[in-house]
């Protein structure tokens, strides 16, 4: 079975939102929309979700589980 990244970035995104993270959740929706290729979309991903592990933003206990999960399978799927 295939995983689905956009549709879990956008899970996880509309979930920052909800938690008020309007900002990041944009951000996330943005690589989606904006991106040229497959690739470049799911390396922005990635690069966004890290800077918001690093960011130290408290978010919900099943975010971060989805934003690990994510950042696990765009790890898979970049190497």
């Amino acid at each position: 079975m295939n995983y689905d990244h956009y549709s879990v970035a956008n899970s996880i995104a509309d979930s920052l939102d909800v938690e008020g993270h309007a900002d990041w959740a944009m951000q996330l929706k943005n690589v989606i929309a904006e991106g040229a290729t497959g690739t470049e979309i799911l390396m922005g991903l990635r690069w966004h979700l890290r800077r918001l592990k690093d960011s130290g933003l408290a978010i919900s206990p099943s975010v971060q589980i989805q934003v690990d999960e994510l950042l696990a399978e765009l790890n898979k799927a970049l190497a």
